[in-house]
């Protein structure tokens, strides 16, 4: 009888003390969670600090500091021309051909012929001299030219690649023939020399694009000594 009061002492005293086990659990439990939002609380302190102090490092130079952002760079674009002109003269042979180049940053360069694609393979001889000229016929005219040259662009909108934009100069030289051909009462055709040049092609004037629609105009000689007005129109791509 005597055990059996003792176990139930025992048990009541445990029973009793399980509101304070669970309590002390509670408190230590609590414990660790301020511990925790401490620590971090004490790491965020310390952040913020080495930021003012980064900040405070930075000179003032009175400009709100903005942070980098990669921008998409476009590069310089090389535009490519291709023109057809035609030659402009009193004579009613007028040329016809091509004009083709290419700019890069402002400067570039180009290649054209033009031609009437008029021939006379069988010219006979030739007539030196305005009074050696007899009764003729009709009259006609070859001529050909080929030029190469620069290209300089004033507003530099090429480079835009949304904007085939430019307005420029060209300069060239080359070489370029002009006959002219007479047809005879008795002696068939022949080369008319007062009207004949050969020998050194100049070319210069201006040429514009808006959108990629391109427009050229300028003047061309042959030997100095005949000129026509050359005009031209295309695309830039």
């Amino acid at each position: 009888m005597r055990n059996t009061k003792i176990g139930l002492t025992l048990l009541c005293l445990w029973i009793g003390l399980l509101p304070v086990i669970a309590q002390q659990k509670e408190l230590s439990a609590a414990g660790d969670s301020i511990n925790l939002s401490t620590e971090v609380v004490v790491k965020k302190k310390n952040k913020a600090n080495n930021n003012l102090a980064n900040v405070a490092a930075i000179p003032n130079t009175g400009k709100s500091i903005v942070k980098n952002r990669s921008k998409r760079v476009i590069p310089p674009r090389t535009n490519t021309l291709l023109l057809a002109e035609m030659g402009i003269a009193k004579n009613p042979e007028w040329g016809a051909g091509l004009m083709f180049g290419q700019m890069y940053r402002g400067i570039g360069w180009y290649l054209k012929g033009r031609s009437n694609f008029t021939m006379m393979k069988d010219a006979n001889g030739w007539i030196d001299s305005y009074d050696m000229l007899p009764d003729c016929r009709r009259s006609t005219s070859s001529e050909w030219l080929m030029d190469a040259g620069m290209l300089f662009d004033v507003l530099r909108g090429q480079e835009k690649k949304s904007k085939r934009n430019h307005l420029g100069l060209y300069v060239g030289a080359g070489y370029g023939k002009r006959i002219r051909y007479v047809e005879t009462v008795n002696e068939g055709w022949k080369k008319y020399a007062p009207n004949s040049y050969a020998g050194l092609s100049l070319d210069a004037g201006v040429i514009g694009s808006i959108y990629g629609f391109t427009m050229s105009a300028g003047v061309n000689v042959i030997d100095l000594k005949y000129m026509e007005i050359e005009v031209g129109i295309g695309w830039t791509f």
